[in-house]
């Protein structure tokens, strides 16, 4: 995706090792939400870690608007690091959590499982460092788009469990039907008190369906989130907002 990003010595469950171990991150998801941007839209990337979704979009569409959103200080500093070694101009760092309210909040971090970064343990405890308390500023969508002048037109999220949360901060956001990919784990969303199903449900009064994506790269409806349910990421769209992408991708043959 011509984009490059820098090798953390410590970080080692990071982007940058899928990609040397594997060849590919979130390759389907990765297609997909360059295929569904464009010029002239407004990416907000909640959680966005390293940035890899934020600099493939922002170097896709360089006349869009990417809004990289991250909680811990240390990793804001290799993600701005990654930016500037890509020499984008169109991505904004915004070094806050995204919830349902404004405040202070206080995140578990480890330095060596830096995506696991949660306000629960949620995997934190898989790397060898210690895990660390830090207090961040949160906001919510609706009260950044405000401040800001901007409407969304695709959201990632990805918050190791608290998506509800941020969910139920974008009533207005929702209102205009960005497309939406974002991670729901039942074991992460048991620990914050819900389920899947009751993002899909909060989603689905403002209209949304879900789809996940095969092993061929096609979407297939997901009307609920089951014990068989194998996928994590989940795609959001209007049924007749986006019903052309929604054809195009139900019939891709990769």
């Amino acid at each position: 995706h011509n984009v490059v990003l820098s090798l953390d010595q410590v970080d080692l469950h990071a982007t940058p090792y899928t990609l040397i171990d594997f060849g590919n991150y979130e390759a389907a998801e990765t297609v997909f939400l360059k295929s569904v941007f464009c010029d002239g839209g407004v990416f907000l990337d909640i959680g966005a870690n390293l940035g890899w979704y934020s600099l493939v979009l922002a170097r896709n569409c360089p006349a869009s608007q990417v809004v990289a959103f991250e909680p811990i200080p240390s990793t804001v500093e290799t993600l701005e690091q990654n930016i500037r070694l890509n020499a984008l101009d169109n991505i904004q760092v915004v070094n806050m959590g995204v919830s349902n309210k404004e405040g202070e909040l206080t995140f578990l971090f480890a330095p060596d499982v830096s995506g696991a970064t949660s306000l629960k343990l949620t995997g934190q405890d898989r790397g060898r460092t210690s895990i660390q308390n830090v207090v961040c500023q949160t906001t919510t969508i609706d009260v950044f788009c405000a401040a800001h002048d901007i409407v969304p037109t695709l959201l990632k999220i990805d918050v190791e469990g608290a998506e509800l949360m941020v969910v139920e901060g974008a009533e207005k956001a929702l209102l205009s039907t960005p497309i939406i990919l974002m991670e729901l784990l039942r074991k992460w969303s048991k620990a914050f008190g819900y389920h899947p199903n009751d993002v899909f449900a909060l989603l689905g009064e403002y209209g949304y369906q879900a789809w996940v994506f095969r092993e061929d790269g096609r979407l297939d409806p997901c009307p609920a989130v089951t014990e068989e349910t194998v996928q994590t990421n989940y795609v959001f769209m209007h049924p007749q907002k986006h019903a052309k992408v929604i054809s195009e991708w139900e019939a891709l043959v990769q």
